[in-house]
């Protein structure tokens, strides 16, 4: 994500010598602009980080949103590195920083999934069959969907790892004229099966995840949306997660 925004604001300022924002990055920061608003005027919302009870889930959260206004700062930052003719943004460095800063928080969401299904009783709630908590507005999001999600961004973190690598991080290239000159059509055939011995390993690598889908929780979105006649009574996992928040 910071990555794809980043390298459009390097494109942009290619083509002028002052520093322009793209429009991207300017959604970006009007809207977390609202959301520290937001919860800087609402007492109630700023109690999200400092509440007893889940408080290992509010601490990954508030990291995680911590992380995020890094990444805002590193997409403005990166501006200045454009316009300083000794800093070169397609330097090795920077794109390491940027690959580390990916990887940390694709962590952080997974983590911040994770514990959330763990610190709320959401393993006691049964919503109606084929109701879903994340698009119903009548049910409530389940454990089984949490952890769901969990597998789903695991699979993003690697599909993220997977372009960094295939950008900058492993040399793909079989173009013959960067070898010796002359070599013969065996030389030749070697260096392009080396980059396609590249190209689909890390392709495997990146698909691999999804051998592994059965282990995790399965929610049907198309069934979200079938008539089910039969109901299942979820008042006693909503008020289990009622009196634990109060209890917080």
């Amino acid at each position: 994500m910071w990555r794809s925004i980043i390298v459009t604001t390097s494109s942009n300022n290619d083509d002028s010598n002052s520093p322009h924002p793209s429009l991207a990055l300017v959604g970006l920061t009007l809207f977390f602009i609202l959301l520290l608003t937001t919860l800087t005027l609402s007492t109630n919302n700023f109690k999200l980080f400092t509440l007893r009870h889940g408080r290992l889930h509010r601490l990954a959260g508030l990291f995680h949103l911590c992380w995020l206004l890094l990444g805002l700062s590193l997409c403005f930052g990166n501006q200045n590195i454009n316009n300083d003719t000794s800093n070169n943004f397609h330097t090795k460095k920077w794109k390491q920083c940027l690959l580390l800063y990916d990887l940390i928080l694709g962590t952080s969401g997974i983590i911040t999934t994770l514990t959330a299904s763990t610190s709320f009783p959401h393993k006691h709630i049964l919503n109606r069959p084929g109701e879903s908590g994340t698009l119903s507005n009548r049910a409530i999001v389940t454990q089984g969907e949490m952890v769901e999600h969990s597998f789903y961004q695991g699979v993003n973190l690697g599909q993220v790892v997977y372009l960094h690598l295939i950008t900058w991080g492993v040399d793909l290239s079989d173009d013959y004229s960067s070898s010796n000159n002359g070599s013969g059509d065996e030389e030749r055939l070697t260096i392009s099966m080396a980059g396609f011995a590249k190209r689909f390993g890390m392709l495997l690598l990146v698909t691999l995840p999804w051998t592994v889908r059965k282990r995790f929780p399965v929610n049907s979105f198309s069934a979200n949306w079938k008539n089910q006649t039969h109901h299942v009574d979820d008042t006693v996992g909503k008020e289990m997660i009622k009196n634990h928040r109060h209890n917080g």
